[in-house]
């Protein structure tokens, strides 16, 4: 059994801000991605991480504290030692100030225990009247429900305020707690384009993805009723992955990182897969599933991806022809089933045959899902 500290981050608006709070966080933002683009410049201008005698340079040309610079040194410092490790990468980073991120000393959500409106109170330091500045912050069902302290969760110290345009702001509050986590009987699992998902079981999970991805694509991409649809279309996704991380099972999925990577230049798929593809969020997906597995205490498993839908189950032979689409039928021993049950099938096999040394064999279902 391992202790994880799990951590979730919910997004709460700050409408309820006056005009004049507004125009304080306005100027803050202004001054702090300044600070922020000045340590980036220091950090490539003299080859070196800024450091606190940069704060003190600085701080005579700024209303921000030393507290505020010190905080805008160290979000530099992680944007340059991140465009550092990104080896395409030529030009130098440049902040854009949407998210800033504070710590517990110069901001905080507080707890407003005197009214029943505000659950919360964001705190921020205000640098130049030294004097704390309170936006209340209106709380919602879905975080009463799921993240409060009944469930073992508390809010975390960093605090992030997100700028979407001039006047509206959210802060991102997060929470966490501690989790036991445990192994169990695994299940394996295959995502897919056509079906968001199916077990080892045979069990399948929205069906109907491929059409919603569709309709999302006929869309023109930005538009309100894009944006409408695609959160649709995850508030769908998650619907049916939480019935999927039960709590009952550990999770073994195959490594879709790179599936989208070059599928056009290399000519990997055709056209109308591509366009799929292009609304298919597998990485929201995968992040996803690993946070419920996190949150119900089970573990999520990685195996590699190569041939999992075009190898048999039963004879382990492989071959392109194997798979016709959505249909799987064995060109040795004839064996059939639908191409993706036979990818969940042979995900387990792959992860079981990692753990236990010898031939494994999974067993199948009395009436496979055949086509």
């Amino acid at each position: 059994m391992e202790v994880k500290l799990i951590t979730r981050t919910l997004r709460f608006p700050l409408f309820e801000a006056n005009k004049g709070k507004l125009e304080f966080l306005e100027r803050l933002f202004e001054e702090y991605t300044k600070a922020v683009n000045y340590f980036i410049e220091v950090s490539y201008s003299e080859k070196r991480m800024p450091s606190y005698d940069d704060v003190k340079k600085f701080s005579s040309k700024t209303f921000l504290s030393t507290r505020f610079l010190d905080n805008a040194r160290m979000v530099a410092t992680a944007i340059v030692k991140n465009s550092l490790k990104q080896r395409n990468r030529k030009e130098k980073p440049q902040f854009k100030g949407k998210i800033v991120q504070l710590d517990r000393q110069i901001a905080r959500v507080e707890e407003n225990k005197n009214s029943k409106e505000f659950q919360f109170w964001l705190a921020i330091r205000d640098p130049e009247k030294r004097k704390w500045v309170y936006f209340p912050v209106r709380d919602f069902s879905y975080r009463k429900k799921n993240y409060n302290k009944e469930n073992g969760w508390q809010i975390a110290n960093a605090v992030k305020i997100q700028r979407v345009e001039r006047g509206k702001f959210f802060v991102l509050v997060s929470f966490r707690k501690e989790v036991k986590i445990q192994s169990k009987e695994p299940k394996g699992v295959d995502l897919g384009i056509n079906k968001l998902a199916v077990d080892s079981d045979g069990k399948v999970y929205m069906p109907e993805l491929k059409e919603m991805i569709q309709v999302l694509n006929r869309k023109k991409q930005g538009s309100k009723s894009w944006k409408r649809w695609k959160v649709h279309l995850k508030n769908t996704i998650n619907h049916y992955l939480k019935k999927l991380v039960d709590g009952t099972r550990d999770i073994v999925l195959e490594d879709l990182r790179n599936i989208k990577r070059n599928t056009k230049k290399e000519k990997k798929v055709g056209k109308a897969t591509r366009k799929l593809l292009h609304g298919w969020i597998v990485g929201y997906i995968r992040r996803r599933i690993m946070e419920l597995c996190e949150s119900n205490g089970v573990r999520c498993h990685i195996v590699p991806s190569a041939n999992t839908s075009r190898t048999c189950p039963v004879c382990n032979h492989t071959g392109k022809l194997n798979r016709c689409g959505e249909k799987f039928k064995c060109r040795s021993c004839g064996f059939e089933a639908d191409a993706d049950f036979v990818g969940a099938v042979n995900i387990l096999k792959r992860f079981l045959s990692t753990m236990v040394s010898g031939e494994l064999t999974v067993p199948l279902p009395a009436k496979a899902p055949c086509c």
